[in-house]
């Protein structure tokens, strides 16, 4: 069994197997900011803040067209790299953890 210790926006990878698994969190802010950098394949996003709805999008985001996440939901996708991914709320104090497979 592998654990993986999530405690900042950084994404590290840990080999398991054959793929690549990254993990990592982002401090959601009223500003739209991309992910890091990292090869994804298989991403899954979790919204962990306690209250506030979590927006995600492409690089255009706004709080109106974003897809949301409520507290505590989640949303898989697929993508080439992490940083195509762009997160917001309407205010601060959210987070948006996430693992992806490659």
């Amino acid at each position: 069994m592998t654990t993986l210790q999530v405690n900042s926006a950084i994404a590290r990878p840990v080999s398991i197997g054959s793929g690549t698994v990254t993990s990592g969190q982002q401090a959601v802010t009223t500003s739209a900011v991309a992910l890091p950098t990292s090869p994804a394949g298989t991403v899954t996003l979790k919204n962990t803040g306690a209250s506030q709805t979590c927006f995600i999008g492409a690089s255009n985001l706004t709080l109106s067209n974003g897809y949301a996440l409520a507290a505590g939901q989640s949303v898989t996708l697929s993508v080439k790299n992490l940083n195509l991914i762009y997160c917001m709320a309407s205010a601060t104090g959210a987070t948006l953890a996430w693992n992806t497979t490659y």
